[in-house]
């Protein structure tokens, strides 16, 4: 079986997005697993331009049309040339839809099964909203082989209204990862009263509510880990009124993350919408305690409904955010239970091991 994997694979950011992330980890497993009887090449659609909430929106039009006809082409012509039986496209939706359906439609024409990956955590929300996307999501969900979510909830909610083309695949954490906790342990020490946010720095993160949190809590230093736009930054400071407890880190290797993960006292996150994001997976496994927003996939991967394995907020909510860290930044003994059962959860679900084998059985179908 010869699968083409479409998919963001720029790794050479200090801060590649979650989605390169997922791709590498894959391509390692595929290197490692050489008998599974699957060929697996990669067909990169990284966007050319940065597209975030300050771009506007002709902009984003702009260079939404030249990217999704240049990777439309580039994909049809790769499954042409090489006779690839499967094409893996990952996808966050939106206009990228447009894109999904255009490809189905080609590469059905070519006998070649389209399995869409859906990375982000939205589908009930857009299910229940039954806007524009939604419809495009569906239409493309209906053009597909298979669908491929990341969280249950998501997977429910289209099995409810009868499509059945779908399929759960959580995201893994890499052997790497481990092993740089591994080495890191005994070289790194928690620091007191230290937060930690890592990632994307923009408003829908939840970051403007954390710097509001912060600024209501003495005694604690915030530590924003990330690409940061001047516009943020500038903004997120007048909200810490310039404070000195507040750092702008900027993008770092993931070694550097991995080394601010495992000196934090605790991991906020407040973010409005989420698929299954790396930065918990990376908590889990380095022991960094854990407040989080249950949107996307982080109320399973935190059984957030049964054993949680960190602290819940609600989005947008500062108070919530305040209490929270309140409550768990003095309480060791809270902090090292959740730890050890987020831990144990990681490495018992979400393994590249178990997530990629997971995959490989998805395409043989």
């Amino acid at each position: 079986m010869k699968v083409l994997l479409c998919t963001p694979y720029d790794l050479s950011e200090k801060n590649p997005g979650g989605i390169s992330v997922w791709a590498k980890n894959i391509v390692d497993y595929h290197k490692e697993h050489p008998d599974e009887g699957i060929t697996l090449d990669v067909f990169q659609t990284t966007r050319t331009h940065n597209v975030n909430e300050n771009t506007k929106k002709i902009n984003r039009l702009v260079y939404g049309i030249k990217d999704y006809m240049f990777f439309i082409n580039g994909i049809v012509r790769e499954v042409k040339e090489h006779n690839y039986d499967v094409a893996h496209v990952t996808t966050t939706a939106s206009l990228g839809s447009i894109k999904d359906i255009v490809l189905c439609r080609k590469l059905k024409k070519r006998g070649v099964k389209v399995f869409l990956h859906y990375h982000f955590g939205r589908i009930p929300s857009l299910i229940a909203a039954n806007n524009w996307e939604w419809k495009l999501v569906k239409r493309s969900i209906k053009l597909s082989y298979k669908t491929i979510v990341m969280d249950h909830r998501s997977y429910e909610a289209l099995k409810s209204i009868q499509i059945n083309n779908v399929v759960e695949v959580p995201n893994p954490y890499s052997p790497e990862l481990e092993k740089q906790v591994i080495d890191l342990e005994g070289i790194v020490q928690r620091v007191p009263h230290r937060i930690l946010y890592a990632g994307r720095v923009f408003r829908k993160k939840g970051v403007y509510e954390l710097v509001k949190a912060c600024a209501q809590i003495p005694n604690i230093e915030l530590r924003l880990v990330g690409p940061c736009e001047e516009v943020d930054k500038n903004n997120l400071l007048d909200i810490a009124n310039h404070g000195d407890w507040i750092h702008f880190v900027g993008p770092v290797p993931h070694e550097r993350v991995m080394e601010e993960l495992m000196a934090a006292d605790i991991f906020v996150m407040p973010t409005y919408n989420e698929g299954f994001p790396n930065a918990v997976l990376e908590c889990m496994i380095s022991k960094t305690p854990i407040i989080v927003t249950p949107v996307g996939a982080i109320p399973e991967m935190l059984d957030f409904g049964h054993n949680p394995c960190g602290l819940e907020i609600r989005p947008y909510i500062v108070e919530d955010i305040v209490l929270a860290i309140q409550k768990l930044i003095d309480d060791n003994t809270q902090k090292k239970a959740m730890t050890a059962l987020a831990y144990h959860r990681v490495r018992e679900r979400y393994s590249l091991t178990t997530v990629g084998k997971m995959l490989f059985d998805v395409w043989k179908s």
